[in-house]
């Protein structure tokens, strides 16, 4: 059995969800949580690729990315579909939620009040495109196909994190 270290910041953010993976599976892996005094400590020592957290530490090779440690730990563990189509259907699921992330991690590293300000606006533009497909028959057939959240499928355990409060 490979030994995990996950290593990210004192929050759940893009690190929750690799979490909750091997939560799932019933994994045993080390979390180490940092500072950004550690983070850039860290950095400095030039194994964090991209200079981004999360990254994931598998005996003592290193894999960065959220969704890419995701989508690692989920094949391992079992929980990622195996069809070529449904591996296809889990990551549209999951990279949608994540371009929201994205926008979200805009508003909140931006120092800019006016650029906030824009920011916002495009967040609440798309979470009302989200809105219109939550209410049409194309969510109702995501959900029917796609999403079940008793299946423990990547796409899944994204909907359920995203349900959970912070």
């Amino acid at each position: 059995m490979p030994v995990y270290k996950l290593i990210y910041f004192k929050s759940r953010g893009r690190g929750e969800m690799i979490r909750l993976a091997f939560a799932a599976a019933g994994v045993k892996y080390e979390d180490c949580r940092l500072t950004r005094e550690e983070f850039e400590e860290l950095k400095a020592s030039g194994i964090v690729p991209f200079d981004q957290l999360p990254i994931l530490e598998v005996d003592g090779k290193i894999l960065a990315k959220s969704m890419t440690i995701c989508k690692y730990v989920a094949r391992e563990t079992g929980f990622a579909p195996t069809e070529s189509f449904e591996v296809a259907k889990a990551d549209m699921i999951v990279d949608g939620i994540d371009d929201l992330t994205d926008k979200g991690v805009q508003v909140f590293i931006e120092k800019d009040e006016e650029t906030k300000v824009m920011f916002l606006v495009g967040i609440n533009q798309f979470k009302q495109l989200w809105f219109i497909c939550q209410n049409s028959k194309l969510l109702s057939y995501l959900q029917n196909n796609y999403i079940n959240v008793n299946s423990g499928r990547r796409g899944d355990l994204k909907k359920l994190e995203e349900a959970i409060p912070s």
